[in-house]
C-alpha cells in the first residue's frame, strides 16, 4: 500500500526511509501549472537521479491549477488511485489533512539530523503544520507583482522604471493616458488568481486578513476599501473580463502595457513575450484608492 504525502518532489523523496532505497522504487508525482514548473523539474530530476539512481519518478499529467489539483486528489482518494506525492496550494491543505488523505511527515523528519538547517525553519513549517505534525513542505512561494511592456508604457510618457506607477491611482491614471494614445486594452489585473490572493493582498496591506476566527472579514472597512479599489481599477482601466490565460496572452502578445500577476510567471512570460522591453515592479504605496461610490477618478 502506498503512503501519500502532501508535499513536493525534491524534499519528499530525500526523506524516504532507508529500507525503501535498497531496491528500485517508483514514486508517482502530481503537480499543477506545467507552464510554470516543467522547467524547474526538468532541471531538478537529472541531479536527483545522479544521487538516487534506484528511484524512478513517474510524472502524472499536470493539474490545470491548484483548485483542479485538490479536486483531483479528493476524487482519486475515493478510487484509491492517489499519487505518492502531490503539490498543492497552501490554502488547500486543511481539507486533505481533515479527510486523512495527507499523512504526517514527522516520522521522516525525526530521521533527518539537520532538517531545520536545510531551509525548513519554524516560520515555513508552520504553514503546513496541523496539530503538532508537519504534513507538507513549502516549495514555491510567490507574490503579486506588476509586469510592464515599456514600449507600450512610453505612449503614456512612462520611459523608465522610476516613472512606473507607485499607487493604484497612478495605475488608473496611466490607463487613461494609454487609452487616449489609442491602446485598447491597457491592463489586466489578476482578480481571478487562485485563492483570490490579490484580494487578500489588498486587505493585508491594510493590516486586515480575509478571515479571523473562522469568519470572512470582507464587511470590514478594509474589505470594503479593497473591493472599491478593485472596482476602481476595473472601471478606470476598462479591463476586459478575461481568463487567466487570455489575460496573460493579452500582455505577452504586446497589446497591454500592464499585467498584474504572480512572480511565479516571470520566466514563462519572458519565454512567451513578443519583442518588447519587459520590466517588473511593485505597487508600494498604501494610499487609499479611488472609488467614491459615484464616479471613478483617474487621479
Amino acid at each position: 500500500m502506498k503512503t501519500k504525502y502532501l508535499s513536493t518532489l525534491l524534499v519528499a523523496l530525500l526523506t524516504l526511509p532507508g529500507s525503501l532505497l535498497q531496491a528500485k522504487v517508483v514514486v508517482e508525482f502530481a503537480y499543477p501549472y506545467s507552464q510554470l514548473f516543467d522547467v524547474t523539474y526538468e532541471k531538478i530530476l537529472p541531479k536527483f537521479y545522479e544521487a538516487h539512481p534506484n528511484i524512478e519518478i513517474k510524472m502524472r499529467a499536470a493539474y490545470e491549477n491548484y483548485e483542479d489539483g485538490t479536486n483531483t486528489i479528493l476524487r482519486e482518494a475515493v478510487a484509491n488511485k492517489l499519487p505518492d506525492i502531490t503539490m498543492q496550494g497552501l490554502n488547500r491543505q486543511a481539507i486533505l489533512v481533515e479527510k486523512g488523505i495527507a499523512k504526517s511527515l514527522e516520522p521522516f523528519i525525526a530521521k533527518e539530523a539537520n532538517f531545520s538547517k536545510d531551509g525548513y525553519h519554524s516560520a515555513m513549517l508552520k504553514l503546513s503544520t496541523f496539530g503538532n505534525d508537519v504534513y507538507g513542505l513549502p516549495f514555491s512561494i510567490s507574490l503579486p507583482v506588476g509586469y510592464y511592456n515599456m514600449d507600450v508604457m512610453a505612449k503614456a510618457g512612462v520611459k523608465s522604471v522610476d516613472d512606473l506607477p507607485k499607487t493604484w491611482e497612478e495605475v488608473i491614471d496611466v490607463c487613461g493616458k494609454l487609452m487616449d494614445a489609442g491602446v485598447k486594452n491597457p491592463m489586466f489585473w489578476g482578480w481571478n488568481i487562485t485563492g483570490n490572493w490579490f484580494l487578500q493582498a489588498l486587505m493585508w496591506s491594510q493590516g486586515q486578513g480575509v478571515m479571523e476566527n473562522g469568519k470572512f472579514m470582507i464587511d470590514t472597512p478594509e474589505g470594503l476599501q479593497a473591493l472599491e479599489t478593485m472596482k476602481s481599477i476595473f472601471r478606470g482601466c476598462k479591463m476586459p473580463n478575461l481568463s487567466t490565460s487570455d489575460g496573460s496572452t493579452l500582455f505577452t502578445s504586446g497589446e497591454a502595457g500592464m499585467f498584474f500577476w504572480s512572480t511565479s510567471s516571470v520566466a514563462s512570460v519572458e519565454r512567451a513575450k513578443a519583442d518588447f522591453d519587459f520590466k517588473t515592479n511593485g505597487i508600494t504605496s498604501r494610499r487609499k484608492c479611488c472609488y467614491d461610490g459615484k464616479s471613478i477618478r483617474r487621479s
